[in-house]
This record gives C-alpha cells, structure tokens and sequence, in this order.
C-alpha cells in the first residue's frame, strides 16, 4: 500500500476529519476495531494532519490496536504530514511494547521526520532513555549529538541536574570542548553505556565493569564532555530536555564542528541539505550565527528550501526576531533592502511580526522605509494593520526624519 500523499490527505479531511477507525484505534477498543477493519477502504483514511489509524493507536500505546492494523494490511511506515512515522510517535510517547512490535513488522528505524528527526531522537527528547536503547538494539544508529542528548537523558532519568556552560563563556577562553556540568556523578551501567560506547572515549572499558559506577567526568568521541561542578551558575537555569533545533542550540553539530575547525567551508550543506548558517538563525542559536558569520559563510546567500521562498538570511532572521543575530548580519555586510519575488524585504517582515529590536537594528542599518510589497504594503503599514503598535509609532517616527528610534528603548516612546 503506497502512503497518502498530503493533498489525498487534505481532501479525505475536508468531510471527516478523524475516520471512526482513528478514533477506535486511539481507545484502544479492539472488538469495534476488528469490526471496521472488514471494510478495507477504511485503513487508507488519514485525519486533517496526515494520521492514519496506526499513527493513533502508536500515540495511545495500544500494541493490540497496532497488531491488529498491521495484520490487516496498513503500511507500518506511513507518515504524516510532518513526516512523524508511527514508530517515531510510540517512542516520543515512551511505549515499549508498541516500539517492539513496529520494529519486530520491520518499521525503519533510521527514517526521518521533515524535520531530520528519527524515532531515536523522538524518544531522548522524551526522556525515553529505555526505548532509546532498545531502538539500538533494533539497528538505529547514534552519532555525536545524539549521544550528547542520550547522556541528557540519562542525566533527567536519575534527577541529575545538567546544563551546557554558555557558548560565548567557551569561545571567549578558546575552549576545543564543548562543556556540560552536572550536580553529581552519573550512575552508569553496562546496558546505559551500551548505546554510546562508540561514541565515548572509555567505552570499551565501561561496558566490561558489571556493577553500575559513579562517573564524574565523561568525555564523548565528538568535542563534548560532561563534568560534575555542583556550584556552576549554569546550573540554576531550566533543566528541560532540548526540543527540535537542539543540535544548533544544545552543544553544536558535528557539522558546524567541522566548519569552525576548517574542515569543511561554511557553506557545505549538512546531511539533510540545509545551510548551516539558515539553521543557526531559525534554530534561535545565535552563538553559532556569530561563528558562522566569522568563519566566513555566505550572508547574503538565498537558499533553495528550508526558509520561505526568496528569502535571505537576513529575512529569516528578521522573522525570528533575534536583535543580536540581525545586528550581527547587517554589521558584517548583508544587504538590508534585498526583497523576495513578492516585494517583502527584512524590515517589512520584522514589522510585521513586532520585532520591536528588530526592527530598531535594521532601521539604523539603513532599511528602506519607503519599500512596497507585491500588495503596496510599506513596513508601517503592515505593523498598523497587524496592531503593532510600539513598532508603528517606531516607524513614523523615523518616516518623520527623527532620530529617537536610533538612540531609545521602546518604552521611551510610548
């Protein structure tokens, strides 16, 4: 059976949103399930965002609703919308059992979300430490950041508060590993050091002890190690695991790794095709925006996908809102007044999200006020009409060939 596309999709849901077999499968009621399932049309059937039967029962951890689908024939591999398959969605959710079993109809287990994300990684962002080992054992493969993330984990599995010391602090003293601190020592066995021992320096050595041992430093493969310092400011902030752009954000990639050492230009495409310093932006890591940035990447680079159509790297940081990363760009050369095939330029794109900062940053680097999209909109306009007003009074104020915008917080021209 070849999966939905999204637009069979979308037209299934414009009358039935959720088919009666989703919503049997997500209760988990097996009589009423065996029931629908002797109508075979019925298993194509997805919901508004891609999800079909199995994709419910997966989310609800019902592994007979999910043998029972699978016998009747629904693909074990088709995605959603997103790309979410359902083994991705049981291991997020931390259901073993329906892990297994999808794995056991032969679910792949190194396929990716739109996003690049595999049910590994689905289920460490979780917290779920054991089905991640068990997708091990199933064949899925662990890199550098995935074991950094694995150590995670681990860390919020035993209560173990653990932080990464602030990029900028490591750059500023010429650091070559990447630090996380922990509280105390990690409590590591040989089945929680399975899944990493290639990615750790002492691997070998820690799968031979049999009893589980204090480790109070841990040193990975990839530039990255974890260290116990209880008395780390670092550790009074959030302890969450990380969510999607974690890699960027959370300890950096091993591909950003290889452009600050020059192994790589800073332009090389990562695995699934993006441009490292599009990912930084929208991936709100502005630390690696400003390495990337001095390591020479191509600021003014328009990328194929990834983005909205057109749109610069200037653009997409004017839509996430980051004043430092925008300052950052426009400092180092990008051109401000670059528009998409649609007329939208940076400042037009901040002013209409209400990026206050933002904007302020793009006005002082010489942004056209004047500009016109596709619809004749100019960037005050836009901020009216999506009832900005701290960015508005901004703009007319500039427009009147004031000079307060450029000197002022905001809260000085309310």
């Amino acid at each position: 059976m070849l999966p939905p596309t999204p637009m069979d999709a979308l037209a299934v849901a414009s009358s039935d949103p959720v088919s009666s077999l989703g919503f049997l499968a997500r209760e988990g009621d097996l009589d009423a399930l065996a029931a629908e399932l002797d109508n075979p049309v019925r298993l194509d059937h997805v919901s508004f965002c891609g999800w079909t039967a199995l994709a419910d029962a997966a989310w609800a951890g019902h592994s007979e609703a999910v043998r029972l689908l699978l016998n009747a024939g629904i693909d074990v591999d088709t995605p959603t919308l997103d790309g979410l398959t359902p083994l991705m969605i049981a291991a997020s959710r931390g259901h073993l059992s329906v892990v297994r079993l999808l794995c056991a109809r032969g679910a792949g287990v190194d396929r990716r979300s739109r996003d690049g994300r595999t049910a590994v990684e689905s289920a460490l962002q979780a917290g779920r430490v054991e089905v991640a080992s068990q997708l091990h054992q199933q064949g899925a493969s662990f890199d550098g950041p995935l074991a950094t993330l694995y150590v995670r984990a681990v860390c919020a599995l035993q209560g173990t508060p653990c932080a990464l010391v602030d990029p900028a602090e490591q750059m500023a003293r010429g650091a070559s590993l990447w630090r996380w601190v922990m509280a105390r020592p990690l409590q590591l066995s040989r089945d929680l050091v399975r899944p990493i021992a290639e990615c750790i320096h002492d691997g070998t050595r820690l799968l031979t002890t049999l009893a589980p041992q204090p480790i109070d430093r841990l040193r990975l493969r990839t530039p990255v190690e974890f260290v116990v310092d209880p008395q780390h400011p670092a550790l009074g902030e959030a302890m969450a695991l990380p969510s999607r752009g974690w890699r960027y954000r959370c300890g950096w990639t091993e591909h950003v790794q290889q452009v600050l050492h020059g192994e790589l230009s800073p332009d090389t495409p990562d695995q699934f095709g993006y441009i490292p310093l599009l990912e930084a932006i929208r991936n709100d890591a502005p630390a690696v925006v400003s390495a990337l940035v001095d390591a020479g990447a191509d600021i003014n680079r328009v990328p194929h996908y990834g983005c909205m159509r057109g749109a610069t790297m200037l653009i997409n940081a004017a839509e996430k809102g980051d004043p430092s990363v925008v300052s950052k760009l426009v400092d180092a050369g990008a051109r401000v007044n670059v528009e998409t095939p649609t007329g939208w330029t940076a400042l037009m794109v901040a002013a209409s999200r209400g990026h206050a900062d933002a904007v302020r940053a793009l006005v002082n680097g010489g942004a056209n006020l004047d500009a016109r999209n596709a619809q004749g909109q100019t960037a005050l306009t836009l901020a009216q009409r999506r009832r900005h007003p701290q960015v508005a009074r901004m703009l007319l104020v500039a427009n009147n060939g004031l000079r307060l915008v450029r000197r002022s917080p905001p809260a000085a021209l309310e």
